[in-house]
């Protein structure tokens, strides 16, 4: 499944090498390891130090640097980086508003998030959780969020949405329940085809673009449809 969240994230970074990205909470290093493979300069913000402990074998060489620090507000100066990156952080953080206009605060040029949308499936999302929960007892809370909200919060902080894609169609909780990477991989795949996946999916995968480079995109890049 972080195949496919790498493939959708790194699809929507701009076509350039060598970006400066901030990978907000991204101690894990599932999408660090793969930006740093690619030639970008990754900067971790973690909120302990002890997250940096799974990336010593790229922060000891400094091919990428490890920050320690709070969300909100980002120990960053303004526009510090070309991108920035939050993924599993907006749908766990009670204040997600001020988080989103943290994000854009920092980039120059995108900010790319991920979160669970509200509506479809979604209804579901009390009793969903509560079967998870029985199957990961570590499950944190969690809310879905409206497209037209999350909208606004980047409207508000001068960005504007140019893409979004939807990860998978079914449930994550009914793949853990199937307990096969093979299936789950299959019946994903079947369901990606319809076009549903990237309409309907869950979590959504999302770029914000600074406005006036949203612009100039789309001047130079007019969509089709």
């Amino acid at each position: 499944m972080l195949e496919v969240q790498e493939r959708i994230a790194l699809g929507f970074l701009p076509e350039t090498t060598g970006l400066s990205i901030l990978d907000v909470g991204g101690g894990h290093g599932q999408l660090a390891r793969p930006l740093e493979r690619d030639g970008h300069s990754v900067t971790i913000l973690g909120s302990d130090p002890l997250c940096e402990e799974r990336l010593t074998d790229l922060t000891r060489p400094g091919r990428l640097r490890f920050v320690a620090g709070p969300l909100v507000p980002l120990p960053f100066e303004d526009r510090s980086f070309d991108v920035v990156l939050a993924f599993r952080l907006l749908t766990h953080y009670p204040d997600w508003r001020r988080l989103v206009a943290e994000l854009a605060r920092v980039a120059r040029q995108t900010v790319i998030v991920d979160y669970p949308p509200a509506g479809g499936l979604q209804r579901f999302a009390g009793s969903l959780f509560r079967a998870k929960n029985r199957l990961e007892t570590h499950t944190r809370p969690w809310h879905p969020l409206s497209h037209d909200e999350i909208g606004h919060a980047f409207g508000h902080a001068d960005f504007s949405v140019t893409d979004k894609c939807g990860e998978y169609l079914m449930p994550m909780v009914i793949h853990r329940i199937m307990g096969s990477r093979r299936l789950s991989s299959l019946a994903e795949g079947l369901l990606a085809g319809t076009g549903l996946t990237g309409r309907f999916g869950s979590p959504v995968i999302l770029r914000a673009e600074r406005i006036e480079l949203a612009d100039q995109s789309e001047t130079r890049n007019p969509r089709s449809s």
